[in-house]
């Protein structure tokens, strides 16, 4: 009997929960929307290491792969986002009086922020289905070209529901709103860097291998990343997104340099 059901069933619930972030968001429960997506996010880790581990490689499990990270973190980041500013129950309220009233006005006015908000929201799954597609005609196994979806959406979705998401155990909470222009830079800014050609590592590689449990520095490196996550979540998950992204930009550009330099 295939053992291809196993990977393909954590595949499934990637695409699972990427689809109830999205009916979260649109009800104004940000908070849940943004647990599920990091929900997502742990499915993606581990299809494909357990498909490897298992001998259970095949080109449906490719594929079910590459959509569901095409809604779990292309549409949903785009939904959530457009949710946060134009939803039931809004974050963002500062957007909110253009979308309130009836006179013919403020109906102008309410198409034209939809459209806005709407345009800005499909410039997430437009980039990620492109860099999806790239990924999919191969690439170097050392490093990925343009910032992967799956940390993009992750960050985008921390970024716009962080006031929203609830702190983890014993940790105090700590909560803040982004201003409304600076989310929407931001939100442009990564959408942006999944289409650069720019190498960003595979930092997932040094987690949870098999060398790792036979060497206690590794051992103690993931157990100490475990434990950070549980105490500080939100915090952790927006502070790792934003160094890896500042790292793999400096390694990027560096990596240029050199590159120009030696052909002088």
């Amino acid at each position: 009997m295939s053992l291809t059901w196993i990977p393909n069933s954590f595949t499934l619930g990637n695409l699972f929960f990427g689809f109830v972030a999205m009916l979260a968001a649109l009800r104004g429960r940000f908070d849940l929307a943004s647990l599920f997506i990091f929900a997502c996010m742990l499915l993606d880790m581990f299809d494909g290491r357990i498909s490897r581990a298992i001998k259970g490689e095949n080109p449906i499990g490719k594929e079910l792969d590459s959509l569901a990270d095409m809604l779990s973190f292309g549409v949903a980041p785009g939904v959530i986002f457009y949710a946060a500013f134009l939803g039931n129950n809004p974050i963002y309220s500062d957007i909110a009086p253009l979308v309130t009233g009836g006179d013919l006005l403020q109906l102008t006015e309410y198409n034209s922020t939809h459209i806005l908000f709407g345009a800005l929201a499909f410039l997430f799954p437009f980039a990620a289905a492109l860099r999806l597609a790239r990924f999919n005609l191969g690439g170097s196994d050392a490093a990925y070209s343009g910032c992967p979806s799956t940390t993009a959406g992750g960050l985008v979705v921390v970024l716009t529901c962080f006031s929203k998401i609830p702190h983890m155990f014993f940790m105090e909470d700590y909560n803040f709103e982004i201003p409304s222009v600076l989310l929407i830079i931001l939100f442009v800014c990564i959408a942006f860097l999944m289409l650069v050609h720019i190498p960003f590592s595979k930092p997932q590689k040094s987690l949870f291998r098999k060398s790792s449990l036979s060497q206690p520095l590794f051992l103690v490196y993931n157990l100490m990343i475990i434990a950070a996550l549980i105490l500080f979540f939100k915090h952790f998950l927006l502070l790792v997104g934003i160094m890896y992204v500042i790292w793999s930009l400096v390694r990027g550009i560096q990596s240029a340099k050199a590159s120009i330099q030696a052909r002088k």
